[in-house]
């Protein structure tokens, strides 16, 4: 089973990472699961960008996360947008996706953007969402697989 997740870089975007050196980004679906190919998700993920507008929202508060809470992170709010994005998102994998912390989906989705090597961001700081990126993690090895940039209309 290969495992992924959705997030969207905030910082500049590049082809691979580790664990460790992974950009500041907004994580939309958390790690999951699947026998599933990347260009199976990244279809996916394009039919829910294509359909979204670019986004805004705001960091909050300081914050642990994690099963254990043991992940530091800045939270940020729970927009009706991000709220809607996520659902989505979670919609389009259903059924093809195991994830490792169920819990933090759904109801449970807490918005965030998670340290990374000793930065973080301000709370307060207005967050751009304008790109979705499935990522593959092998071991401690972090491949951007496909970027989908928000496209939909706006009201």
């Amino acid at each position: 089973m290969t495992q992924y997740a959705v997030i969207a870089i905030l910082d500049e975007p590049a082809a691979a990472y580790t664990m460790t050196t992974l950009p500041l980004h907004l994580t939309f679906l958390g790690i999951f699961s699947s026998p599933e190919t990347p260009g199976f998700f990244s279809a996916k993920i394009e039919a829910v960008a294509s359909g979204t507008p670019p986004l805004t929202t705001t960091a909050r508060d300081r914050a642990m996360f994690g099963v254990d809470r043991d992940i530091p992170v800045t939270t940020a709010e729970k927009t009706p947008a991000i709220a809607a994005l996520h659902e989505a998102l979670l919609a389009a994998v259903d059924g093809h996706a195991e994830f490792r912390a169920p819990q933090f989906t759904g109801e449970g989705f807490g918005p965030h953007v998670t340290d990374q090597g000793g930065r973080h961001i301000a709370p307060r700081t207005m967050i751009n969402v304008e790109a979705l990126s499935l990522v593959e993690i092998v071991g401690d090895d972090v491949f951007v697989r496909a970027m989908h940039p928000l496209t939909g209309a706006t009201d």
